[in-house]
């Protein structure tokens, strides 16, 4: 554990000193985020964060010759999805385009990177075992590119995303090492302290009021990659763990996304439409400050990592851990849909009636 330490503080780092030199460069060549309708920051932000997290995790396993567990395959397909990730920060992506590209990328992963069967005995029914390689293979790689996205969609207020992941990391770390895997462990560690690296530019505190950086698709969609691959290699093969016990540790991203696409798809919208739905965002119309929202969800995330790792040392069934997620989600659900419910009446009493002469709302220019 002690030489990854060491390479943890490199990937430390490096992102801080490459956040410093990249955001000029940023804001010179227009790489940066601008406040609109759904977005509330506070003046234009550089969005370089990603870029650095990344390069700093690409020297970091240079320097160990890729003896962690990013495979050079591995270290490309994460990268390709960085790279994804930074071309929808300049130019707005397609979402069926960014989903193309990351089924594709999931995909290798599973087939190539990824080896022995995902540990799903759980959950399955007795009459399926037979079929669990081709099941887990298909729950692997929508594993991987719903946590892309459930990473990318968190990433709506200062701290939070890098926050919430970066406890993540952590408490994957300490998994890891307990179930005898140091090479996950200490990609875990780094990808932490590349998190933490951003985080200083990032998080909210006394001396700062705002982010001076954010991490863009690139960041978010990478770290989602990162850490869905090491959960899934984590939970394959001898001596896996229950895969399960490990979503606990995304289990409110991973929620978050799929209540608010369903809603969505309910409601005759795209999936993909934006808007401010979010959990995140809901906890802020409740009165949180973004600090305060930021400070909660990271609470949970902890909360949730704690729970996950108590259940591997005290040896708690893996079909308690299992049903045990329905208490997040369920309380996730019952919250959106309480201040859905509450806050459809204030919105619709908050738009004044249109004067007589306007065109109805559907017929304007334009218009959705």
């Amino acid at each position: 554990m002690g030489i990854s330490l060491i390479y943890a503080l490199n990937a430390f780092l490096v992102t801080a000193l490459l956040i410093t030199w990249i955001r000029p460069l940023a804001v010179r060549f227009a790489l940066v985020d601008v406040p609109d309708a759904r977005k509330h920051h506070e003046g234009v932000v550089p969005v370089c964060g990603g870029i650095a997290m990344f390069a700093a995790v690409i020297v970091s396993n240079l320097a160990l010759g890729f003896d962690a567990a990013f495979s050079p395959l591995a270290t490309l397909c994460i990268g390709a999805i960085a790279i994804t990730g930074f071309v929808d920060d300049r130019r707005q992506l397609a979402a069926m385009t960014r989903l193309m590209i990351q089924s594709v990328v999931a995909t290798v992963l599973v087939v190539f990177c990824i080896e022995g069967q995902l540990h799903l005995a759980a959950v399955l029914p007795t009459d399926l075992a037979e079929y669990a390689p081709a099941i887990g293979s298909v729950v692997a790689v929508i594993f991987i590119a719903g946590t892309i996205n459930a990473v990318n969609m968190m990433d709506g207020v200062d701290g939070l995303a890098g926050g919430y992941i970066g406890l993540s990391f952590f408490w994957l770390a300490l998994l890891a090492q307990a179930a005898g895997r140091p090479e996950i462990a200490a990609e875990a560690l780094m990808l932490m302290a590349a998190v933490i690296g951003f985080l200083v530019f990032n998080l909210r505190h006394r001396w700062r009021s705002r982010a001076s950086v954010f991490m863009g698709d690139a960041g978010s969609t990478m770290l989602g990659a990162a850490i869905a691959y090491l959960l899934l290699r984590l939970a394959s093969g001898s001596g896996g763990l229950s895969f399960p016990l490990l979503l606990w540790l995304v289990v409110v991203p991973v929620t978050d996304t799929l209540i608010l696409m369903a809603s969505r798809i309910a409601a005759g919208h795209s999936p993909f439409r934006p808007d401010r739905r979010h959990l995140h965002h809901l906890l802020q119309d409740r009165g949180l400050s973004p600090g305060q929202t930021a400070a909660l969800l990271i609470a949970i995330s902890f909360a949730c990592g704690a729970i996950a790792y108590g259940g591997l040392l005290l040896g708690i069934p893996d079909t308690v851990m299992a049903f045990g997620l329905l208490l997040p989600v369920s309380l996730h659900a019952a919250f959106v849909a309480t201040r859905t419910r509450r806050l459809a009446p204030e919105a619709q009493a908050a738009v004044p009636p249109p004067p007589l002469s306007a065109k109805p709302l559907d017929q304007t220019p334009g218009s959705a």
